[in-house]
């Protein structure tokens, strides 16, 4: 029996140990009991979905991440009004292919949200109000550091410590 030295690899070229390729995902359409709405859901090849008697839905998957992320997936679309569901539908039309209705629905809806997300910050203004004032704090620190290493400053630092000599001189002879 001869033995040839041949490195054989069966796997996907590039592909790290221990990662499975993504196979993709498969839509679902929920159906949503109160307005019979349809809202789609995109979940793993490898789950499936379970509608309980109460009408909650379920997805199971083999691993707990992607269960995760579908389950708040799912939730979320759940949580999606009726008014956001038709302006949805309205945005994918062209202005001139709208009434004045709709029109009127579409403005008055993106006028709420802009209130809203101005009244209610999200954690992401919040961090860049943070950075702001931050990198503020920084200039000032900058600007003084370049007043102090100016021309200027140099003289007023020398007459200062002058100063401070004569009086030290001043105080020692009242001594």
């Amino acid at each position: 029996m001869e033995f040839d030295d041949v490195l054989a690899h069966y796997g996907v070229l590039g592909m790290k140990w221990g990662k499975r390729k993504d196979r993709g995902a498969r839509s679902v359409d929920l159906i949503r009991d109160e307005t019979g709405s349809r809202q789609t859901v995109k979940i793993p090849r490898d789950s499936r979905v379970v509608r309980r008697p109460d009408g909650d839905i379920t997805v199971v998957s083999r691993s707990r991440r992607s269960n995760n992320k579908v389950q708040k997936r799912i939730r979320t679309a759940a949580r999606v009004s009726d008014d956001s569901l038709a302006v949805r539908d309205i945005r994918s039309k062209k202005a001139s292919e709208l009434s004045n209705e709709e029109l009127r629905k579409l403005t008055t809806r993106l006028n709420l949200e802009q209130q809203y997300s101005k009244l209610n910050p999200s954690t992401v203004s919040k961090g860049q109000n943070y950075v702001k004032a931050a990198l503020a704090a920084g200039a000032l620190g900058v600007a003084a550091y370049n007043m102090y290493k100016s021309p200027a400053a140099q003289s007023a630092i020398r007459r200062g410590k002058a100063a401070y000599q004569a009086y030290l001189a001043w105080a020692a002879k009242q001594a």
